[in-house]
C-alpha cells in the first residue's frame, strides 16, 4: 500500500511548523551566545562579567553629570536667601542669571537623554520584543520587604536577585517618575508667560513648590537608594567600568549569574562536541 500524499494545506502547515521550530532554536542559540559572551576571562584565569555596554556607560555618565549640575544649581536657587550661597553664586557664576542659564542648559541635556532612553526602552519592547529587566514585577514588593529585613538583621538569607536588585529598581523608577514632573514644572517656571496664557496664574507658585519639593525628594532618592546602596554598600562600580567580578555577581545577582554560567558552559560543551 502507498500512503496518500499530503494535501497542499498539510504541506503548508508542516512547513510553517518546521520554520517556527527552526526560528525558535535559532533564537535560543542567539540568546545563549549573547549570555555566554558576557563572561570575560582574564589572563590570570579569573572570570569577570560584562554588565553594561559602552553606550550604557556613556549614557550613565551623561545622566550623572546633567543630574548633578541640575541638583546643585537648582538647590542653590531654592535656598538663595542664605548669604553664603548668594556670595558663592556672585563670586563663581557672576550672579543668579548665569546660574539659571547653567541650570537650563543642563535641563535641556537631561531632557534629551531622557527622550533617548525612552527610545531605547521602546526598541527593547517592540523591536527586540523583550520585557526589559527594569519592569516592575509582582515579586518586587516581597523582595523589598525581605531586603529590609535582611538589612535590619531580622533574616540571615539575602533575597535572590536577577539582573537588578530591588534598590537599583527603586532608584531607577524614582528618577523615571520624578523626571517628567520636574520637566513639566520646570518648563512652566522657565516660560511663565506662555504658561499663564494657557493656565491660571496660580499655576506658577504651585509649579515652584512642586518643582522644589520634587527636586529635594529626587536628590534624596538618588543619594540614599542609589549612591549608598549601590556604590558604597555593595561597592558596585560596574556602571563606570562595565565589568563585575564573579564574587560580586554571585552575591548581588545570583539568578543572572546562574543563567550566564549555564549558557557559557552549554556553549563550551557545544564547541567541544564539534
Amino acid at each position: 500500500m502507498t500512503s496518500n500524499p499530503e494535501t497542499p494545506a498539510a504541506q503548508t502547515e508542516n512547513f510553517r511548523s518546521t520554520y517556527a521550530h527552526k526560528r525558535a532554536v535559532a533564537s535560543r542559540l542567539r540568546k545563549t551566545v549573547a549570555l555566554a559572551g558576557r563572561v570575560h576571562v582574564m589572563a590570570d584565569g579569573t572570570r569577570w562579567f560584562i554588565r553594561f555596554s559602552p553606550v550604557e556607560i556613556l549614557e550613565h555618565w551623561l545622566v550623572l553629570i546633567a543630574f548633578t549640575i541640575l541638583a546643585l544649581t537648582g538647590l542653590i536657587q531654592r535656598f538663595a536667601s542664605l548669604r553664603v550661597l548668594a556670595w558663592t553664586v556672585n563670586t563663581i557664576f557672576g550672579g543668579f542669571g548665569a546660574l539659571s542659564t547653567v541650570h537650563h542648559a543642563s535641563a535641556v541635556l537631561f531632557g534629551a537623554l531622557s527622550l533617548l532612553h525612552v527610545g531605547r526602552i521602546l526598541t527593547i519592547w517592540f523591536v527586540k520584543r523583550e520585557p526589559g529587566a527594569m519592569l516592575p514585577r509582582a515579586e518586587d514588593g516581597s523582595e523589598l520587604f525581605n531586603m529590609l529585613q535582611y538589612n535590619l538583621g531580622i533574616i540571615d538569607e539575602r533575597p535572590q536577585f536577577d539582573r537588578y536588585t530591588v534598590e537599583e529598581k527603586l532608584s531607577y523608577w524614582a528618577l523615571l517618575v520624578f523626571a517628567p514632573l520636574m520637566g513639566l514644572t520646570g518648563l512652566i517656571l522657565w516660560f511663565p508667560t506662555v504658561a499663564t496664557r494657557l493656565l491660571p496664574g496660580d499655576v506658577i507658585p504651585l509649579a515652584r513648590s512642586i518643582h522644589g519639593l520634587t527636586a529635594i525628594l529626587g536628590v534624596a532618592a538618588v543619594l540614599i537608594w542609589h549612591l549608598y546602596h549601590t556604590v558604597f554598600k555593595e561597592r558596585n562600580t560596574s556602571i563606570f567600568t562595565g565589568l563585575m567580578s564573579e564574587r560580586a555577581m554571585k552575591a548581588s545577582h545570583p539568578l543572572e549569574y546562574q543563567r550566564i554560567i549555564t549558557a557559557y558552559e552549554n556553549l563550551q560543551t557545544m564547541s567541544k562536541g564539534k
